[in-house]
């Protein structure tokens, strides 16, 4: 399998944008993850002339979103830093970066930005979460204190945005490896481990649990992808309110309209059969087989893998040409499939 990725993503990798979504920066990090993570004939040189390029393209890049800017490009190098592709200071490299968020921060109100993962908050703390990680050891560096000011700036806003944002969960118009919800209970649990600013991270998941009591998202595969992002969140915060709101979620999902609401295009990462497929098995690591659901999750995953699966790889075979984008393409499966190849385990019971 990720040798069949990786002759898709080499035969189509021209690409003019520098961005994380639809650029090189997803490209390139894509190639890497799978270098690192199944050793893959990659030569460093290779490698090391699309990372210089990425790196370069910071100067080149006018705004912040993380779709197509500066802290998801920042995000990448942050990762690559992280899996030994690149060395030296990572805060020099970074440092614009770092000062232009804090610049955009300060001073601001959440109701001046969205939540959107693509250039809103989330996509803003995905970054700085990893920038703090970068600066483990150095906690009393500058750039340390500064990222640390515009995590807690970034949490001040979302508590302000929350009453709007939330107020839309129940308008599930699509669905989408980037819907905001999910999301936001992933990253709040990666912002709590890290320690900082915990207090007001409890204050504004307990304001959050008042806007869900009267929130039901639309598609089925949206109540499961909301569910398991709770589960995890509440193996740390162990609340009682959320347990029971993911559970009246859980009663509610059909599983078997999940396969009329997925789109069917074989490599759309962002709406289609993988998402789904990725949902479910995290369902499964992280849901309890005592869950009443737990053998349908089972049921519907592997129907995915048998029907979906297998034409996928020959789709990778036989087709010449390839969107190999983050989000819509081949590199967003072989970034996925990489940090977590048990999603294509066929032995799931």
């Amino acid at each position: 399998m990720e040798h069949k990725l990786l002759k898709a993503i080499l035969s189509n990798s021209k690409i003019e944008e520098k961005g994380l979504f639809s650029g090189e920066a997803g490209v390139c990090l894509a190639l890497c993850m799978l270098k690192s993570n199944f050793h893959l004939p990659l030569s460093k040189e290779y490698i090391d002339k699309r990372i210089s390029d990425i790196v370069k393209s910071l100067d080149d890049v006018g705004d912040l979103s993380f779709d197509k800017g500066l802290t998801g490009i920042g995000w990448t190098i942050s990762m690559l830093y992280d899996k030994g592709f690149i060395s030296g200071d990572i805060d020099k490299i970074l440092f614009n970066s770092d000062a232009a968020l804090y610049r955009e921060l300060n001073g601001s109100e959440g109701s001046h930005h969205s939540l959107s993962c693509s250039n809103g908050l989330l996509g803003y703390l995905i970054y700085i979460m990893s920038r703090l990680k970068d600066s483990q050891g150095r906690k009393d560096s500058y750039q340390n204190s500064l990222n640390e000011k515009s995590f807690r700036l970034l949490i001040d806003n979302l508590y302000v945005l929350v009453p709007s944002a939330f107020a839309l969960l129940s308008k599930d118009v699509y669905i989408s490896i980037l819907w905001e919800y999910p999301i936001f209970f992933v990253l709040m649990r990666k912002a709590m481990e890290l320690g900082i600013y915990s207090r007001k991270i409890v204050k504004l998941i307990d304001l959050v649990k008042f806007y869900l009591r009267s929130s039901i998202p639309y598609y089925n595969i949206n109540k499961l992808s909301l569910s398991v992002s709770i589960t995890y969140l509440n193996e740390i915060l162990m609340d009682e309110e959320l347990n029971s709101y993911k559970n009246g979620l859980m009663d509610l999902i059909d599983f078997q309209q999940i396969e009329n609401e997925i789109d069917n295009r074989i490599i759309n990462i962002n709406e289609g059969w993988f998402l789904c497929l990725f949902i479910h098995s995290c369902a499964i690591m992280l849901m309890k087989k005592s869950c009443p659901q737990y053998e349908k999750i089972v049921l519907n995953r592997n129907w995915l893998l048998d029907n979906f699966g297998g034409q996928f790889q020959t789709f990778l075979c036989e087709k010449p040409a390839h969107d190999v984008t983050l989000i819509n393409g081949i590199s967003g499966i072989s970034l996925l499939y990489s940090m977590y190849p048990k999603v294509f385990n066929v032995s799931y019971k």
